[in-house]
């Protein structure tokens, strides 16, 4: 029985997981919640897909309807704030993996994690809730990440790095192997981290230098 999926946020990064979704036959789009209005491309109208409503919807949904964050990372507060909300209510989430995807069969995947086109996520990585593995992004063996960690495009984690949670990688970043990422960091994107990087702050550049404090889940 295919599993009927609300996806939260209508924004752009949502509609490439649900373009990704709709080539995945075990799962059906029932709708869109957003809370800012926002219209939908139209051939995602044209297939009959709306948004529902906001985020008041979610004490409601019915029991067979599962859900998956689809804000992206400039928005890693309201992120951060939905996954208490599910959690609260105990709603039915769902992992979507692109089929394009390797994901090593010892890796360990937490709830409600994106996996997109080309990712890679190798032996023993250990994933937390509702991370983004975005598309081309490669994740090493032994790697850690907590959970609400966003992984932009074309960023690569070599082995044995961690990231705390709300952490952000930037596009196209590099991590060397045996790092350790704090949590709520911002790291730039083209990056290349060569030592170990702490809580809440904010590092770009070749080698990686702190530049700022993260007071928020903001990017920058």
């Amino acid at each position: 029985m295919r599993k009927k999926v609300v996806l939260i946020g209508a924004g752009r990064h949502a509609v490439v997981i649900a373009e990704k979704l709709l080539q995945l036959p075990d799962f059906e789009v029932h709708g869109f919640i957003d809370k800012h209005g926002v219209k939908l491309p139209q051939f995602m109208e044209e297939k009959g897909y709306k948004v529902l409503g906001d985020d008041t919807l979610l004490p409601a949904l019915d029991k067979d309807i599962h859900i998956h964050i689809c804000l992206g990372a400039n928005l890693m507060d309201a992120r951060k704030e939905l996954i208490l909300k599910i959690r609260d209510l105990h709603l039915n989430t769902v992992s979507v993996i692109h089929p394009s995807a390797y994901i090593a069969p010892s890796v360990n995947i937490g709830a409600g994690v994106t996996v997109l086109v080309g990712a890679v996520i190798n032996t023993n990585a250990q994933i937390g809730d509702y991370c983004c593995i975005n598309t081309g992004a490669i994740v090493e063996h032994d790697c850690v990440l907590g959970d609400n960690v966003f992984i932009q495009p074309r960023s690569v984690l070599a082995g044995n790095v961690s990231v705390g949670e709300d952490s952000i990688i930037g596009i196209g970043a590099v991590v060397r192997e045996n790092i350790k990422i704090g949590k709520n960091c911002f790291i730039g994107g083209g990056a290349f981290v060569s030592k170990d990087i702490p809580d809440h702050t904010i590092a770009y550049g070749v080698p990686a230098r702190i530049v700022g404090i993260r007071k928020s889940g903001r990017p920058t």
